[in-house]
């Protein structure tokens, strides 16, 4: 098979090149649909990765915003049990102040992240099957 193609390619005084660029069969619709496929699906797949990592990066900042709310809320409660009587209820009131402030805005961005990160695996997972059927229709065609 290899002498026959060697043969031909010095016979009508074609390149290897030539003979590994011409289309094969008549199916080119088909293998330009297989490469379109995959392009749409890789540009999915790095639309994807790029979301999750921001979605990540705005999770870590609540945590960070967590954890200060948290800290304070820990040293404001060693302040009203520590020092003079002044001091103590000082504290005392600025802890109650921050107590009384609403953590919500806070916790709803923190299960909103969460869940914006879910649906960006979710979308990841998807355009990574896309890419396997588009390299898949394109290794058929």
């Amino acid at each position: 098979c290899t002498r026959l193609i060697e043969y031909r390619l010095w016979r009508f005084k074609r390149t290897v090149g030539d003979f590994l660029s011409r289309p094969q069969g008549g199916n080119e619709e088909e293998v330009a649909e297989a490469s379109r496929r995959v392009k749409a699906a890789t540009t999915a797949l790095l639309a994807a990765q790029k979301s999750e990592k921001e979605l990540k990066a705005a999770l870590i900042e609540l945590h960070k915003q967590e954890k200060a709310y948290n800290d304070k809320t820990k040293a404001l409660e060693q302040a009203s049990n520590a020092g003079g009587i002044v001091s103590r209820n000082r504290a005392k009131a600025q802890l109650a102040a921050h107590l009384n402030e609403d953590p919500l805005p806070l916790s709803r961005a923190k299960i909103t992240t969460q869940a914006r990160t879910k649906k960006a695996a979710r979308d990841i997972n998807k355009a990574k099957e896309s890419v396997a059927a588009a390299e898949e229709a394109l290794q058929i065609a």
